[in-house]
């Protein structure tokens, strides 16, 4: 059970780091270990229920809830706070997880400016996309204008056949 808990969660750190959304594993990791992930999200942090490998105590006396950081700055990594702190103001504190290391820093910035740049380049090709659009539909607009001026003039040319064929009939 502890083997099962120690991959789960490095493997889950590496994923998280990455940017992965695991809320999906939510529910079904929970059928096959009980009890090993369960989550509330806030805006720069999540609360996590893990199975713990030592028990943490803050100042109170009490067993201290594992949360997430979710902020650029520091992200996805897992801290232990006090469950009290809102009401008792409590500066409890202390990072599970290790910090990354310069290398791993270096790529996830890559990654993330990488990322940054897709969704630049996306935005731009859509923005293309749009006003290739709008211009097709000015000129399809402006093409069904002269479409219905040529109907008119070819109504009124034959009209004036008909005139011309009841003209010529009548004086022959």
């Amino acid at each position: 059970m502890w083997a099962i808990s120690i991959r789960y969660h490095l493997l889950t750190r590496v994923l998280l780091v990455l940017g992965f959304n695991l809320s999906f594993l939510n529910s079904g990791l929970n059928k096959l270990v009980p009890g090993l992930w369960m989550s509330m999200s806030s805006r720069s942090s999540s609360r996590i229920t893990w199975l713990r490998f030592e028990a943490v105590v803050c100042d109170h006396g009490l067993e201290a809830d594992v949360v997430t950081s979710n902020t650029d700055a520091i992200p996805r990594r897992h801290f232990y706070i006090c469950q009290v702190r809102k009401e008792d103001d409590c500066k409890f504190f202390r990072w599970i997880d290790p910090s990354l290391s310069p290398n791993q820093e270096y790529f996830l910035k890559k990654l993330k400016m990488d990322v940054q740049r897709a969704l630049r380049d996306r935005v731009a090709m859509q923005d293309a996309l749009d006003e290739s659009v709008r211009s097709k539909t000015a000129e399809v607009e402006a093409l069904q204008g002269v479409v219905a001026d040529l109907h008119r003039q070819n109504r009124n040319l034959k009209v004036a056949i008909r005139i011309l064929c009841i003209v010529i009939w009548i004086l022959t």
